[in-house]
Parts: structure tokens; sequence; C-alpha cells
């Protein structure tokens, strides 16, 4: 239950208590019903009895009035404590040397145990049931106007006498009722005693009086307080009875809710789950409810009473000032048990976190404060919950931002880049921005993105948990970027895939040091090659004759390019081409007719032709044209023999199975243009020694000069392996390492002797589970050529750590394509691993806690959603994926129209790192379907990839909210129910009691001057008052009709001239008042002003005119009415002031003089409801009234009631 209704349960028990007109006494039982005390003692009570409320209170009854035992109300008070009924104390005398009183007692019994009296000073009404006893038909008009039901019964109990009210209380005419018994029409039920024993006390002593229920024509039960005497005849003799009943239903309503509210009260603060506790005014521990004493781990109460919560150690010393102020503070505080005392905390230790509300309650005069009312709730769960989310996030987001590694978050729909690191834009060169905005196909080599996607397709199905994979990216520059990509997925609970997460490792100087290494090996296979066939050419150009010498170097040709056919041709000095070295198997295959080995120029033709003519190299894979019989070709390499730019012949060779290539087209144009020369010498015998020494001396130099650049090669290929971060190894087929360079010992702890010396092989060192994959691992390099893997697997160094490796190896094979050997790298990859698993285990608990909390949870940064959880998908009806793809500020669309310039305030704060934001707030959002959803949101400002971002996270609160939404309007009903019933028990307890005891009066002195002449005219002057007080009594009526109609219906406005219904005001004014000099005065420079009004404004103007004539003492009243023109908040009012020169208002009773039910002070006459219909009207006008002093600052000169109406 809010403060809010548990102030507002408290004050209407304290306005019934204090405004209640009959006397109300509360009483505490003391030893088993021995003595009653005096616990609380109203207004009424004090006036009656001539006392004190503060004179009595701790007092016994006994004490206070001795003779209330004689009296026979004790005996009552011990009866109803022990019972629980209610009864009536009969009206008696009370005397005692004090004071001498008739009163009438109700008593009945608290739930709490306490007990209530009810009394009533009737020593008035006894006068007038005297006077009736002795006038009887003298007071006929009298009785038929009065407001009772007053009837005349015969001894027999007919009905000869029925008035009005009569006919208003029962619902039986006149006419139905005359000369019927009273139980025809209306039985009694006496409710305390019998009707025997009623009877006998009535026809004893004359008179009785008490509470009975009888019933309305129409069945409904009444509650009645009933008077009854026995009328005489002149011999004294009984010849009938009269019978005065009041209904007093209202007033039994009023108790029952005297009783409800109570009850209603004690539950709230018993039962509330919020912990309460009440303080004195020197903050001393009165009590406290069961949610404080679970809260503080005590069983009672009395264990903490007098703890003083302005000593308490834990309060801070700037509330302690606001309190000590009469402030009401809301605070949040952590709460350290152990700096409380021992006795006082009942052995609870440790901090816990509270949300407070401390409320001053004042007395009565609002001079002092009575009492602090502390409410708190433990808030301890959602402190801890919070830190501890915030220190996942920011692990999350430090492994994230600040890892080594490049990492991005992958959207699985369209492979877009939903979220990426510092480091991978670094690496690629992009910004942030840039880089979201591409897929990752956009920068991933097209030779590399199908096996890219197909491994994702794998991940996501299921197939595969992780995958890891050596790629290419494209750098913004266009440069191309090796990274070694590890990718897995991150799901739900469920297991349903949500996004992609990727980690890249920048492996582009290993993989250039790799390709250096390849083509490093291959200029040195191709130099070797080279020089072998070179040298085996240049032994047949100096050891075998020409005849001979062509076809051996054909063979050697043949055989190094893995061709079947191939000729080897010069130009002659007549410039034909002959092929003295033309294959045997060609010739022989032949069948064209005239096959010759010369060819004129004039016969030319073919692709060997155009190389010659050309000079230049022709390679063609087929298809080819050729004339019938000749020997069909597949594929073919031509390159022209070419020296100083003349074509000394060609070599030519064919149907190499896989065709040629590049590495062929090099090698042949090697051999030609290294054969060139020779074969110039050849074909130039006359200087064939000194071209011979030349050519010898040119080859020398070309030897040198390679073997120069080979070792070279060499040397840098050995300097890189001994700085290999990594293992770089050459072995046998069985993994017996003949070669080791780079970090051997440092990642292993062995010496490279070690393992080349054959003391240790390398698969001991090996973890066993690892084994087995190697041992398959070789089966496949002994036999399949080309073969080559990347695996990571555990070893156990030297000095016994265990470490991960990642080791890239591949055979080679020999000239025939047997594998004879295996080459490779192996890196120390530990520390990676290290980082992945602790990587993996920060991503799975930010996952857990995030995606299984109950709370939405979500960070936006820039207007955009970059994280968002499914418990706020719940919430909204919006899927994940939807919400991140809203594009900047799309998240606004949810938001209710009436909180979104709020929201779009705190965004910007938030983005702009400002600490004037609100951290805790309520709002609404619109979900897909369209329904309206309370949230209490927490937020707060994070630095999130290097900006400013919300972090927010959300409870839906809805439920919660219409729950609070009933309870208003409930308490709302019940407050204006509640009031209504106040506002009725005071106007018919109180004013028409007045008003019908002014009546009785008159009524009575009538009497008593009727049969004296010289008194008519006082007579004619009692007449006056009787007719005033039933006007009185009919303005009231209407008051309280118009309060209602206020309250239960819709007021409609219209146009309305002000000067017509003042005018009628001013003139009922003065013809209701004509015994008194009035004179009003009207400045209406607005009088003729149109104000949106109805015709309620006429009540307005005769309340306030009333009102200034009936507080006014002056034997001349004046009255001054002032209309002017007023702009007030950008509207135009009509402001009317109403100066009186009456006995004023004091400032205090200013606040309250428009409230319902409020009394007047002493010097009163009015009815206490006129001024609350007009502030109830002029609020229906959306309208303004207030009361201000006639002369600043002294009251006592009159009063200027001032009003401000909308104008039309």
């Amino acid at each position: 239950m809010t403060e809010k209704s548990i102030f507002e349960s408290g004050n209407l028990f304290k306005e019934l208590f204090d405004n209640i007109s009959s006397g109300v006494a509360i009483y505490e039982v003391f030893n088993d019903g021995e003595d009653f005390i005096f616990k609380e003692f109203n207004k009424s009570g004090e006036k009656i009895n001539n006392l004190k409320r503060d004179d009595i209170i701790g007092k016994s009854i006994t004490e206070v009035f001795p003779g209330v035992k004689e009296l026979g109300l004790f005996e009552v008070f011990q009866r109803v404590w022990k019972t629980g009924n209610a009864e009536i104390h009969p009206t008696s005398m009370y005397r005692d040397e004090r004071i001498t009183l008739w009163v009438h007692n109700y008593v009945f019994k608290l739930p709490s145990g306490n007990i209530v009296a009810i009394f009533d000073d009737i020593t008035e009404n006894k006068k007038i049931e005297k006077a009736l006893e002795t006038s009887v038909e003298e007071y006929r008009l009298l009785v038929e106007n009065a407001q009772s039901a007053i009837l005349y019964l015969g001894l027999d109990y007919k009905i000869s006498s029925w008035n009005k009210a009569a006919v208003e209380i029962y619902g039986w005419e006149k006419s139905e009722a005359i000369g019927k018994t009273i139980d025809e029409v209306i039985p009694v039920e006496f409710i305390y005693e019998t009707r025997e024993e009623v009877e006998k006390v009535f026809f004893e002593k004359g008179v009785w009086k008490g509470e009975i229920i009888q019933y309305h024509k129409n069945g409904t039960p009444i509650n009645i307080l009933s008077a009854s005497i026995i009328i005489q005849d002149d011999d004294g003799n009984p010849k009938g009875m009269v019978t005065i009943n009041h209904d007093i239903t209202e007033r039994h309503m009023a108790q029952q809710k005297f009783n409800d509210s109570e009850l209603r009260f004690k539950s709230i603060f018993k039962n509330s789950p919020i912990a309460i506790t009440l303080y004195d005014s020197n903050g001393k521990l009165v009590d406290a409810n069961k949610a404080t004493l679970d809260l503080i781990n005590v069983d009672d109460v009395d264990q903490v009473r007098g703890f003083d919560i302005l000593d308490d150690p834990n309060m801070p010393r700037d509330i302690k000032t606001r309190i000590l102020k009469g402030e009401t503070v809301k605070f949040e505080v952590p709460y350290d048990f152990d700096k409380v005392e021992e006795s006082l905390r009942a052995g609870r230790t440790g901090v816990l976190y509270f949300d407070a509300i401390i409320s001053p309650i004042y007395s009565e005069d609002r001079e002092s404060v009575k009492y602090y009312l502390n409410q708190v709730n433990n808030i301890t769960e959602r402190r801890l919950g919070e830190k501890r989310l915030e220190e996942s996030e920011e692990r999350f987001r430090k492994i994230f931002e600040e890892g080594p590694l490049g990492m991005a978050i992958i959207k699985l729909d369209d492979s877009s880049l939903s979220k990426v690191n510092t480091m991978l834009c670094t690496m690629l060169g992009y910004t942030e921005n840039e880089l979201t905005a591409l897929k990752i196909q956009d920068i991933t080599h097209p030779e590399d993105s199908d096996k890219n996607m197909e491994l994702i397709g794998q991940i996501v199905r299921g197939d595969i948990s992780f995958f890891t994979l050596e790629k290419r990216y494209f750098k913004k520059n266009n440069e191309i970027l090796w990274g070694n990509l590890t990718s897995s997925i991150i799901r739900d609970k469920e297991g349903n895939p949500l996004y992609g997460l990727g980690m890249i490792e920048d492996i582009s100087e290993r993989k250039n040091a790799e390709q250096k290494l390849k083509e490093s090996e291959q200029n040195l296979k191709k130099s070797q090659k080279e020089l072998l066939i070179r040298n085996q050419i240049s032994k047949i150009f100096l050891t075998i004759l020409d005849d001979e010498m062509y076809a051996e170097v054909l063979d050697i040709i043949l055989k190094a390019l893995k061709s079947h056919y191939g000729v080897f041709g010069y130009i002659d000095e007549d410039g034909s081409s002959v092929c003295p070295s033309m294959t045997r198997n060609i010739y022989d295959k032949c069948q064209m007719e005239n096959k010759t080995i010369v060819f004129p120029r004039e016969t030319w033709g073919g692709i060997w032709a155009t190389s010659i003519i050309e000079k230049r190299t022709i390679c063609s894979n087929g298809p080819f044209n050729f004339p019938k019989g000749h020997v069909l070709l597949s594929s073919a390499l031509v390159v022209p023999i070419i020296l100083q730019d003349e074509c000394l012949g060609h070599i030519l060779v064919g149907n190499k199975e896989e065709g040629y290539n590049k590495e062929d087209i090099d090698l042949l144009e090697s051999i030609t243009d290294w054969t060139a020369p020779i074969l110039h010498a050849r074909l130039k015998r006359k200087i064939a020694e000194e071209k011979l020494r030349k050519l010898n001396e040119e080859l020398e130099l070309r030897v040198e000069r390679r073997t120069k650049e080979l070792e070279e090669s060499q040397r840098d290929y050995r300097n890189f392996l001994q700085n290999f971060e990594g293992i770089a190894f050459h072995g046998d087929l069985d993994f017996n390492f003949t070669f080791i360079q780079g970090s051997f010992e440092l990642i292993t702890g062995y010496k490279p002797e070690e393992i080349l010396s054959g003391a240790i092989k390398w698969n001991q060192i090996m973890i066993p589970q690892d084994k087995e994959k190697f041992i398959n691992k070789i089966k496949q390099f002994r036999e399949i050529p080309n073969t080559h893997f990347q695996h990571e697997y555990q070893i156990k160094c030297k000095d016994n750590t265990i470490k991960w490796v990642n080791e890239i190896v591949r055979n080679i094979s020999d000239e025939s394509g047997k594998p004879f050997m295996v080459q490779g790298a192996i890196y120390d990859i530990t520390e990676q691993k290290k980082f992945d698993e602790i990587l993996k285990e920060s991503e799975e608990k930010f996952r857990s806690i995030t995606e299984q909390s109950l709370m939405g949870i979500m960070i936006i940064q820039n207007g955009e959603i970059k994280y968002v959880n499914g418990a706020f998908s719940i919430i909204n009806e919006y899927s994940v994926q939807e919400m991140l793809d809203w594009p900047q500020n799309g998240f606004i669309k949810i938001v209710h129209p009436d909180d979104v310039e709020f929201v779009i305030e705190q965004a910007k704060k938030n983005q702009s790192g400002s600490k004037d934001v609100v951290i805790n707030y309520q709002s609404r959002i619109i979900s897909k379907t369209g329904k309206t959803r309370w949230l209490e949101s927490f937020s707060k400002t994070i630095i999130y990839h290097g900006g400013f971002a919300d972090f927010i996270t959300v409870i839906d609160i809805t439920e919660s909210k219409l729950a609070e939404q009933k309870l208003t309007e409930s308490e709302e009903k019940f407050r204006k129910a509640y009031y209504q019933a106040n506002l009725y028990r005071d106007v018919f307890a109180h004013d028409l009691n007045n008003i019908l005891q002014n009546i009785n009066s008159s009524a009575e002195l009538s009497s008593l001057y009727l049969n004296n002449p010289e008194k008519l005219h006082t007579v004619k002057e009692l007449n006056e008052i009787t007719n005033e007080q039933v006007k009185r009594g009919q303005k009231l009526i209407d008051n309280v009709r118009k309060i209602t109609e206020i309250d239960e219906s819709e007021i409609q406005l219209d146009k309305v001239k002000i000067g017509r219904h003042l005018e009628k005001a001013i003139e009922i004014l003065k013809t209701s008042y004509q015994t008194r000099e009035i004179n009003v005065q009207v400045n209406d420079n607005a009088k003729k002003k149109n104000v949106r009004a109805n015709g309620l404004l006429l009540d307005v103007f005769e309340n306030l005119l009333m009102n200034a004539v009936v507080h006014n003492e002056n034997p001349k009243i004046e009255i001054f009415i002032d209309i002017t023109m007023e702009d007030m908040e950008n509207k135009k009012f009509i402001k009317m002031e109403f100066k009186d020169n009456g006995i004023g208002i004091s400032d205090f009773r200013k606040k309250s003089i428009f409230e319902k039910g409020i009394r007047k002070d002493k010097r009163s006459k009015g009815m206490g409801l006129g001024l609350s219909l007009v502030k109830k009207i002029m609020d229906s006008y959306h309208g303004k009234i207030w009361v201000e002093n006639k002369v600043k600052g002294d009251s006592s000169k009159g009063s200027n009631f001032i009003v401000l109406i909308p104008t039309a």
C-alpha cells in the first residue's frame, strides 16, 4: 500500500473524529476491565464536559467522572468489553461536584479491543420534552413541521397523529397510518432490551429513550433514536403517549466506517510488503510492521523499540538535516548492520541496500512534528544484479575492444558485419561505420568466398561447432591481408543461432614468408634443373658430332618437358629449315608423301614456321588442323633459337599429357637462349674455336653469377629460418627430422641436436590422445603425393609444461611423383588458446546473463540499437532482428507519444556523456500489436566502441500499473463516498439539529407568549425566526444536492453573461435579509462580459454575498464588487473581487475554508457548505477562487474573496 493511501486512511479517521458533533471518548481497558483509561477525547467532548483533552489523557474514567458508577455507565463499559455487543445507556442525569447534565451514551468495542463511547448533552432536549408533556396540542403546528417523526399514540398503541417527517422517514402517508396500531405500520425491534423490559420501565417512569430498528414501507430497515413520554390528563392519569423518532441510519453508517477505517489502517500497516516504521518526534522507534521485523531479523518490535533513527550511523548527515527541517525525504542508502549496536540488530550482519522514504506527521495545529513515518524497500538484489551485469558487460567490452585479434559479430541472415572492434578496423584500414556497412563477401577474396560461406552454413546447421580457415581479405586500399579466421555461432538457450562471431589473426607476415620460401625453393629447383640440363647439353656439344648431337640434345629436352614428340632444327645457309633431330617416331609415323627433313623457305607452314618468321614463342594446347597423313599433336610448344635478332633455328616439343604451362615455356626459352650461341658456333665453323672460347667464358661467368645468386638466396633463406618465431623443419616420411630452424628450443625446451640425433622423436613429446591422429596422417603422407594439412595438438615440453601448437606440413615428391620427404612449420599457439578460452567463457557469461535475464536489455548508440536481448523482444513483440535493423532513432516509433520528448532528451544526454541524466524512470511504449506497456527503466551512460552509449534495462510494470490505477480509482470512490457520508452526517447531525433546536426553542417561547397580548409582537418575531430557520434548512439541502450533482455528473458549460446573474444574486440577498442594512456597490467595467459557465453561477454569487452578510456583526454591511479582465497562463479570465467589512478570516483558516465538512469557528452562523459548493462549481468551470485580507496584514478588517472565471 502506498504512503498516500496510508495517510488518506489515517486522515479520514482523524477528520471524522475531530468534526463529529457528538462527544467521543476512546478508552483503553485496564487490568481486565477493572478500570478504563482515557486514550482519546474529541473537541465536542471537551465542550460538553468543560474539560481539556490534555488534562485527562492517561487518567481513568472513575478519576475524571467520579459519579460514573452511580450513573450505571461503568457497568455498561464492562459488559461491552466482555461481550463485544454495543449498548445504549438510557438518557440519565449525571451529577458531581463539577458538572450536572442530562447525557445519552452509545458504547461499542473496536476491533483493537478499545472501548468507544459516543455521548450527547440532551439537557436542552429534556426541556423540550417537558414542554411537550404539558402542551401537546399547542405544538401541533410545530410537530407537523418538525424534522423528526412525532407520533401520538393511544394507550392501545393506535396512531392518532402522524406528521410530515414520519411520512418522509417511513414512506406511509398520514391517511394510511392513522387508526392503525404502530405494529401494523412500523413494528418495533428493540436492540438491547426486550419489549417487556422497555414497557415496564416506560410505564413506571413515564419516559423511555433508546435505539430501535423499524422498517420503511418498502422494507428497508431504519435505525431510529426514539424518545417516548406518557401524556396525562388533568387528574394525572395516562391518556396516551408521544413518540419522537429520529432517523440515525447515517450515524450508524458513520460508526461502521469509523470501525472499518481503523481496521483498514491497521491492516495496511501490518500487512504491507514494504517495511514501515513509526518514530516519535525525538526519532525513537514506536512501532514497526511485520515486513520490518523480517527485514532486521527480529520476532518482536519490543526488541528494537526505542531505536533512535536520528542516531543511526548509517543515516547520511544531509538526510538527518532535511528530516529535522520537516521535509519528506526519499533516498537510497547502503545499510551496514555491523555499524549498529548488537542489541538492536538481532545478529544481522553485512550490508543491504535500502530505498527509503521518511515523512513527517504533524500535530493538529501543524506547529510541530508528532511522528516520523519511514517506508523502506530492500533493493539489495537489484543493486547486486546491476553490479554483476556491469562487471560482465565490462569484461566482454574489454575483450572485444582491447583484444589483440580482429573481432566481428556477423548477422546470419545476410552475412553483414553487425559489430567490429578497433583491431579489425586497424587491420583492414576501415573506420567502424565503413566496415559495418559491408558484408563478409565484400572483404573476402573471391577464391576464398565459397569455402568461407560453405563453412558458415555447416556451423549454422550444427554440423560443426566452429571452424578455422586461412583466407585472404581485401583491405580498403585493395591490398591483400592474409588472416587466420576462427568462427563460431552464438545461440540462444533453445539452441537457435543468433549471430556469428569471427576472430581474425593477421598471418600476412607468415604467409609472405612461406611464399618467399616456396619461391626460393622453386627458384632453387629451377636453377638446379636448368644447370643440370645445360651441363648435359654442354657435354653433348663438346663431345658428340653434329649428326648425333641434335638428337641427343632433343632427348634431354623431351625428358625434361615430359613430351612424346619433338624437333630440333636449324636454318642453313640457303635459308631452309633442316631438322636432323626430328624424333624417329614422328618421321616413321608420318604418312605424308615426299617426307623430308629439309624444308625450303617456300614450303614453310604451320606453327613452327610462324614462330621462326615472327621470332616468338608459340604455345598451344590444341586443337590443331593438320594435313592428311601428318602426325597428330594434342599440344605443342615452339621456341625459335635467336641470336642477335637472327633466327638460327627452332625447338618444338609436343603431346605433353597435362599440356604446357608457363614453367615449361620459361625452361625451353632458357635452353634455346643458352643453346643459340652454341648452335651459332656450330653453324659458323670458321669462327668456331674463337666463338667457342668466348661462349665458354660467358658460360662460366653466367654460371658464377647464377651460383652467387643461388648462394645469396640460400643465405637469405637461412637467415629467415634462424629468426623464424615458429619451427621450420624437413624430415623423412616417418617424421624423423633432418633439418630444424627457428625457435625449436624456445618452444619445446629441447635442443635441436636432441631430435636431429634421434635421441627423442617428435611423436614422443605429443600427448597420447593426439598420437593416433598423427599416425593416420603419416599413412597419407607416405601414399598420396602433394598431401598437405594443418592441425592443432598439444605437446609435453621438456619442463613438463603442456603447450598447444599449430602444425602446417606437406610432403615432397621426387621426379617420379613418389613422396620421399616432408617439410613444414610449427607454431606455438598456447597463448591464443588461453585467449580463446577466456573469450569463450566471457561470451558465455555475457550471453547467459543477457539472454536468460527477465529484464529487457539494450544498448543504444548514435540513435541505433547496437544490442538487445530476447526479454525486451517479448515485452514489445518485435523480434530482436527487427529492432537491430531499425534505422537511426527508429526505436522512437515504439515510445508512447506522451513520453517521446522525455526519451529523446535522455538519449541526447547519454550520447553527449552528460551527467544530468535521469537514471531510473517510468515510461510507456506501444507494442507491435498496438498494446500500451508500462516500463520501469534503468539507464546508464557507458563507453561503447570508443563512444558514449545508453545501456538500458527495463522491467514490464504494466500489471502493477494497472493494479495501482484500479486501487487509486477504488480509493477515489471510497474517498468520495466517505466524504459524502461525512458531509451528510455533519449536515444532519449538526446543522439540521441546530435548525431543529432553534425551531423547538422558538415554538417553546411562542407557547409561553400566546396567551399574553403584550407579547404578540414577540410571537411574530419568533415565527419569523422559525421561517428563517426553515429557509435555512431548505438552502442547506439545496447546497448538498448541488454538491452531489457536481461530483456525480458531467457539467455542461455555455456562454453566460455575468451581469444578469450578479444582479439576481444581489436581489435575493436583499430580500433574504430585509431587516439588515446592506449596501452593495459594483464596478461594472466588465459586467457585460461573457464567461464559460452555467446556471450554477448564480449559486456562486449568492453564497459569496450571503457569506459576507452572515459573518458580519456591523450595523451597516458594506460589500464592494470589483470586476476586471485578467490574463494568466496565456488565458483570459474575468476577475471578480467580493470585498466586505465583516469579521474576517484568520490566515490559518484560509487554507481550509473551501473544504467540504470543515466547520466554521465559534462565531460562525453559516452552514459550512456554501463555500464548498462555490469551490466545486469553480473547479468545474476550470476557474479559481481564493480569499485574502481586505486590508493587507490585518485579517480582522474584512475579507476579499477573489474569483477567476474563463471568458467565453
